[in-house]
């Protein structure tokens, strides 16, 4: 493989690890770990979720030295699994299952389309069209679901070429980039765009159809406080304080805000690229 492309490979990596972090420390979050609280989860902590990302970024590398070698989306299937398997092991918890998929499947879109950043998109759509008819995710709660087809989850997200992620996530940091906001402005209005698309499988498992449409609801109110120039944090802390008492949360949306931010580090010319697409909602 060419060396310019290994070297975007594991550039990727480190930047969807370090695209972890930041949404880690994005706070306050709805429902999720950040700095203040763990949000819904009261297995999980801050600590262990930075010890998961140091897992995860592990896999990250080795999915790109793999490729880098020439390997395929099928070789890092069982690495994939290993590193779940070890998450588990070390964690007793699911911290970043997500997290691992949708990387894998960005770094293979990165290999198949030859690190040309702008064919990215139709790249995740061709691996997604050859990996998923075969693809087991295992028993998690986002299978139970499609198998009910109540929802598509993630799975359906990365067939259409993760719209969420390049129409929804993309556009809002590049918009906020464009009006001089700054990173937690970035993230508070990517947040927004995705709590309005994502169809979240952990909000669906937890709270039913609900709890989706309170994503979807609170979504749009943060945009619009974003858009008024209104302070966010009164709202987003009440909001936190609701979702802890109705277990909602919202893991689907967290690993895709992560993936906005590795992709927008990575590449920003993508970032601004995505001004021109017509969003979802228009």
């Amino acid at each position: 493989m060419h060396s310019s492309l290994a070297l975007a490979l594991h550039r990727l990596a480190d930047c969807l690890t370090e695209g972890l972090r930041r949404e880690l420390f994005l706070t306050p979050k709805p429902g999720l770990v950040d700095l203040l609280d763990s949000g819904a989860h009261p297995d999980l902590s801050l600590p262990l979720m930075m010890d998961s990302i140091g897992l995860v970024g592990q896999g990250y590398r080795t999915f790109a030295e793999v490729l880098a070698q020439g390997g395929s989306a099928a070789d890092l299937v069982p690495i994939g699994r290993r590193y779940e398997a070890l998450m588990f092991e070390r964690f007793a918890t699911n911290t970043h299952k997500g997290a691992i998929f949708l990387g894998g499947l960005l770094l293979c879109a990165l290999s198949g389309c030859a690190g040309r950043c702008e064919d990215l998109r139709p790249a995740v759509m061709a691996v997604a069209a050859q990996m998923l008819p075969a693809h087991d995710t295992g028993e998690t709660h986002g299978a139970r679901l499609r198998l009910a087809r109540k929802s598509g989850g993630i799975l359906d997200e990365a067939r259409r070429g993760l719209p969420a992620l390049f129409e929804a996530a993309l556009p809002a940091i590049a918009a906020t980039r464009t009006a001089g906001g700054n990173e937690t402005r970035e993230g508070l209005a990517a947040l927004a765009a995705l709590m309005q698309h994502v169809e979240d499988t952990t909000a669906l498992h937890r709270c039913g159809p609900m709890g989706l449409e309170r994503l979807r609801r609170d979504g749009a109110q943060l945009e619009w406080l974003l858009t008024q120039g209104v302070d966010p944090w009164p709202f987003l802390l009440a909001a936190n304080r609701e979702y802890i008492a109705m277990r909602l949360t919202m893991g689907g949306v967290a690993d895709l805000l992560a993936m906005a931010f590795g992709l927008s580090e990575f590449a920003p010319s993508l970032t601004f690229a995505t001004l021109n697409v017509v969003p979802l909602h228009a």
